[in-house]
């Protein structure tokens, strides 16, 4: 069977023969080929619809994390430091003395030491109890304070 299809080959290569020229065939190609235009404004459009499809998406299926809740120990530490930064803008709207301001910047270090210490865990139900009671004193101390400024202005307002 070989032989027939190698006999065939043989006698009909003239008809398999043709002469090709590269430099014509690809010039041919080139003017029969559909021209097409690059506009780039369309690709950046589609890009940017993809993208928010994208963002959609994600955000649809992935929402964001659900807040956390808080301990009863943030629960506290946020009251009484609402409470504590209430009662200070109370105290330094009635006075401007220096020493009180200074007292009330010495508190606020200790505190931040009592924080570290809760950081490190050391007797951390301790340190817990500190801190709670360093804002109840605080707060015991601004009240007392913004009392007996208010008295005083009181008293400087009768006198006059």
């Amino acid at each position: 069977m070989q032989d027939n299809f190698k006999d065939f080959m043989d006698r009909n290569a003239d008809e398999f023969a043709f002469p090709f020229d590269a430099e014509k065939g690809w010039k041919d190609f080139e003017l029969r080929r559909p021209k097409k235009k690059f506009n780039p404004h369309v690709w950046m459009i589609a890009a940017s619809v993809s993208l928010l499809m994208l963002l959609g998406v994600a955000w649809v299926y992935y929402p964001s994390a659900p807040p956390q809740e808080l301990t009863e120990w943030q629960e506290a530490e946020l009251f009484y430091q609402q409470q504590i930064d209430n009662m200070t803008v109370m105290v330094k709207q009635v006075t401007d003395d220096e020493e009180i301001l200074y007292d009330l910047e010495e508190m606020d270090k200790a505190f931040a030491e009592l924080k570290e210490d809760l950081k490190d865990n050391a007797d951390s139900a301790e340190v817990i109890e500190a801190m709670m009671n360093h804002y109840r004193l605080k707060l015991e101390i601004l009240e007392q304070m913004l009392e007996e400024i208010q008295e005083r202005n009181e008293e400087d307002t009768i006198d006059l």
